[in-house]
C-alpha cells in the first residue's frame, strides 16, 4: 500500500454562490441572526495632534429602512465641532475606520465635510475581521486601535512565504477537447516537495497533494485557459485527461498549448487585478464595478496577503480564493487631512453608511442590532458635549434596548446629550414592538423571493454530493 497521504480539496465556488447569488426577502417570523459589526468613532493618527473636540453630534438616521442581505443598513452621520488651541496653523491627518465588503463598498457613499467643504480622502483596505476576533451575537467586536493604524500603508509587502519580489515561473494552458466533449484536465508536479513548493491556479476545480506530489485539475467545456503560478519555478510536471472527475477513464481526444514565462509575485498579482478587472476571468461578472474607485496598490495589497495567508500550511491557492477576498467583511479605513488656522474652530462632519445585526432566534419580530465604537474618542487631547439622535424606521420603530440612556422626545426619534464620553461603547436595537416577546420555536424557514434562488440551491446540493461520491470512490480505489 502507498504510504502518500491522499488529500482532495474540490472548490466548486459553492461559497461564492452564496456570498453572491443569494438575497433572499424573509418572513418576520424567521429565527434566524445576521451578524452585523459596529460603527466608529473618527480617531487621529498623529498622536501629538493639539486638537480638541469641543462637541459631537452624532446622527443615526434609519428612517428609510434600507434593507441588505438579511438585516437592514442606515446612515451615520458624526459632526464635530473641533478647536486649533495652538499659536499656530495645523494640518492633522485623521483615519476613519469601518468595516464593510469591497465589493459592496462605493465611495459616493462617503461624505466627508470640513466647514461644509468637501474634503478628499484615501482609502486603505485592511485585514479581514476575523483578524481582530469578532464577536458573536451583541457583543463589540474587539480592535486594537494602533493595530487598525498600522494597516494603513504603502510600503513593499514582506509576507510569511515570499516577498513580492520573488520570481516564479507562470504556466499558461490553451486546451481544446476534441468534437466539444467534455473532459477533465490534470496537471500534475511529480518529486515535489509540497512543504517548500507554492502553487496559484486558476481555472481548476480541485486540488490533490500527497508526499511528493502535487495535482490540479479542472472542466474543459470547449476551448479553456488554464493558469498555474509556481514559486519555486518547477517544470516536471505530467499532463492528463479524462472523461470523468474521478480520474478512472483516461482519455486523449484533446490537444493543448503550453506557455511559460518567469515573473515575480508582484507582477502575477498586478496581472491578476487586470483581467479580473477588465472582465478576463470567469468570476469578473459577480464583481461590483464600484471597485474602480479603488486605488490598485490596495486591491494588490488584499491579494498578496490573502495568497500569502494562504500559502501558510498549505501548498496550494486558488484564483477563486483571491477573487473571494472582494466579499469578506474587513477593515476599511479612510484617510483625510483638514486644516487648521491657528486659535479657530471647525467644523468636521464624516457620513457613511452602517450594517446592523438581524436576530429573530427568539422574537416574532427582528431585533436590529447597532453599534457605534467610542473608544477611538478618548485619542483626542479633549472631548466633550457628545449628543446622540436617532431616528427609527415605522417598521421598527421602538428602542428596546440601548447601553446609553435615551429619551423618547417624539414619535421614532431618540436622543441623549453628556458631557463627555460615557464608559460603555454606544449600543441599541430596534423592534416593531415597545416590548420584546422572546419565543421558544426555533423553526428555520426560508421564504426566497426569486425561484432563481432555490434553483442554485438544488445544483449546489447536486454539487456537493456528485463530489463526495467522487471522493470516496477514489479513496476506495
Amino acid at each position: 500500500m502507498s504510504h502518500k497521504k491522499n488529500k482532495r480539496l474540490v472548490f466548486m465556488l459553492i461559497p461564492f454562490f452564496l456570498l453572491t447569488l443569494m438575497p433572499p426577502s424573509f418572513a418576520n417570523s424567521l429565527p434566524v441572526y445576521w451578524q452585523g459589526y459596529p460603527s466608529f468613532e473618527v480617531l487621529t493618527v498623529d498622536k501629538n495632534s493639539p486638537l480638541e473636540v469641543k462637541s459631537e453630534h452624532l446622527l443615526f438616521d434609519l428612517s428609510k429602512f434600507n434593507e441588505y442581505e438579511y438585516t437592514i443598513t442606515g446612515r451615520v452621520t458624526a459632526t464635530y465641532e473641533m478647536f486649533n488651541p495652538a499659536d499656530e496653523n495645523v494640518t492633522v491627518q485623521m483615519a476613519f475606520p469601518f468595516i464593510g465588503k469591497v465589493n459592496n463598498f462605493s465611495k459616493d457613499d462617503i461624505s466627508i465635510l470640513a466647514d461644509n467643504e468637501n474634503v478628499p480622502f484615501e482609502i486603505y483596505i485592511g485585514e479581514s475581521v476575523e483578524s481582530y476576533g469578532a464577536a458573536t451575537d451583541h457583543e463589540n467586536i474587539s480592535l486594537d486601535i494602533l493595530k487598525v493604524t498600522e494597516t494603513i500603508t504603502t510600503g513593499p509587502y514582506q509576507g510569511k512565504n515570499f516577498s513580492e519580489d520573488d520570481r516564479g515561473v507562470l504556466y499558461t494552458f490553451e486546451v481544446i477537447p476534441k468534437n466539444e466533449e467534455r473532459m477533465h484536465f490534470s496537471v500534475k508536479f511529480n518529486e515535489t516537495d509540497t512543504n517548500s513548493t507554492k502553487i496559484v491556479a486558476d481555472g481548476f476545480h480541485s486540488f490533490e497533494g500527497g508526499e511528493n506530489y502535487i495535482e490540479v485539475s479542472g472542466w474543459c467545456y470547449g476551448k479553456t485557459t488554464f493558469e498555474i503560478f509556481v514559486l519555486d519555478g518547477r517544470s516536471d510536471f505530467q499532463i492528463e485527461g479524462y472523461t470523468d472527475g474521478s480520474h478512472r477513464e483516461k482519455t486523449d481526444n484533446f490537444s493543448y498549448n503550453v506557455s511559460e514565462k518567469a515573473i515575480s509575485v508582484k507582477s502575477y498579482i498586478e496581472d491578476r487585478i487586470v483581467k479580473v478587472i477588465n472582465g478576463e476571468t470567469e468570476y469578473s461578472g459577480i464583481i461590483n464595478s464600484s471597485i474602480l474607485n479603488i486605488d490598485r496598490s490596495q486591491i494588490y495589497r488584499m491579494f498578496i496577503s490573502a495568497m500569502d495567508e494562504a500559502l501558510t500550511g498549505s501548498s496550494f491557492v486558488s484564483g477563486y480564493d483571491l477573487a473571494a477576498q472582494f466579499f469578506v467583511n474587513r477593515l476599511i479605513i479612510l484617510v483625510y487631512s483638514v486644516q487648521f488656522q491657528a486659535n479657530s474652530s471647525k467644523t468636521v462632519s464624516v457620513g457613511y453608511n452602517t450594517l446592523g445585526t438581524m436576530d429573530a432566534r427568539k422574537t416574532r419580530n427582528p431585533l436590529y442590532t447597532f453599534s457605534y465604537l467610542l473608544t477611538p474618542a478618548r485619542y483626542w487631547v479633549a472631548f466633550e458635549n457628545l449628543n446622540i439622535e436617532i431616528i427609527t424606521p415605522s417598521q421598527a420603530p421602538h428602542i428596546v434596548q440601548s447601553s446609553i440612556e435615551l429619551e423618547n422626545i417624539r414619535p421614532r426619534h431618540y436622543s441623549a446629550s453628556l458631557a463627555t464620553l460615557p464608559e460603555n461603547d454606544l449600543s441599541f436595537a430596534i423592534h416593531a414592538n415597545n416590548k420584546i416577546k422572546i419565543q421558544n420555536t426555533f423553526n428555520y424557514r426560508f421564504i426566497y423571493s426569486k425561484p432563481l434562488t432555490l434553483v442554485i440551491l438544488m445544483l449546489i446540493l447536486f454539487v456537493l454530493v456528485t463530489v463526495t461520491v467522487l471522493i470516496i470512490r477514489k479513496t476506495k480505489k
